[in-house]
């Protein structure tokens, strides 16, 4: 299998985390003065437990990519806020915030703003990041469903549903998490051998799909969700396999 990506060591993403919080406190701050509230989380390179999953090429120029879902909360009055102008006015907040800091070449892509950080000398690009805004929107029924602001090519833009979400997925962590020892616990009926668990075993999935998959346009958390499925089934074969 060929070394395509590799993990980033701590060192070098740590800076870029702690820097991306200040920046969003400072967007927090003009966004504020808007009236518009919000909650914000990294998505896609940290799965649901918080593992961090940041790869990068191992021979490449474009760094790594961080994912960040921006949570609207709805108006006081119920109305909702029009996708356009919530995105305009994020655009005009991540500019501001972040381009002190460094970042450059911001762009309104089809389901996210993002930006980049350039290195000033080889003018690589360091990382990428991208913002995705979601809401609480109604249906025909008057039900309540989380949307994300989304852009056509013609310019126009609405609120979509988003692919992101999968239960399946959780609901199997969970099973693992819950029946199956880590380190050589014999405290459970099934575990992993000594120095092996849960979390290096998708660590390693993970890395080994993202080496050998094929389809360009798969996301990081479709990956993810493959890999948890793979580990799953496995566990499920060695069960059925043992009785």
């Amino acid at each position: 299998m060929d070394k395509i990506f590799e993990y980033i060591p701590l060192k070098d993403y740590q800076p870029v985390i702690h820097q991306v919080e200040s920046c969003i406190r400072k967007m927090s701050k003009i966004i504020d003065e808007e009236g518009i509230e919000f909650d914000w989380s990294f998505v896609g390179s940290f799965d649901q437990s918080e593992e961090v999953f940041i790869t990068r090429r191992t021979a490449g120029n474009k760094g790594f990519d961080l994912g960040i879902n921006l949570y609207v909360s709805r108006p006081i009055d119920d109305k909702e806020w029009e996708a356009k102008d919530l995105r305009n006015k994020f655009y005009f907040a991540i500019q501001t915030a972040f381009k002190k800091y460094g970042y450059e070449a911001i762009e309104d892509r089809a389901s996210a703003i993002r930006v980049k950080f350039f290195d000033q000398e080889d003018k690589n690009i360091v990382h990428c990041l991208d913002f995705a805004i979601f809401q609480d929107v109604r249906d025909s029924k008057g039900m309540l469903s989380e949307k994300y602001a989304k852009k056509y090519k013609n310019g126009s833009y609405v609120w979509s549903t988003h692919g992101g979400n999968n239960d399946a997925t959780i609901e199997k962590i969970e099973w693992l998490e819950d029946n199956i020892g880590d380190d050589g616990d014999e405290s459970y009926h099934y575990h992993y051998k000594s120095s092996y668990s849960l979390s290096l075993e998708l660590h390693d999935e993970y890395l080994r799909l993202k080496n050998t998959d094929q389809d360009i346009d798969k996301s990081s958390f479709q990956l993810y969700d493959e890999a948890v499925t793979n580990i799953y089934n496995l566990w499920q074969q060695r069960i059925k396999e043992s009785k």
